[in-house]
């Protein structure tokens, strides 16, 4: 039980990550290079 709780915690940071490191770089950067 316990290996299976690591795994759903290194599964979702591994979603998690990308979506902080992402969210930032959309937030500052220049117009056009966003999707928006």
């Amino acid at each position: 039980m316990k290996n299976y709780l690591k795994k759903i915690t290194i599964v979702s940071s591994l979603l998690v990550a990308p979506l902080l490191f992402t969210v930032p770089v959309l937030a500052v950067a220049p117009d056009g290079l966003g999707p928006w």
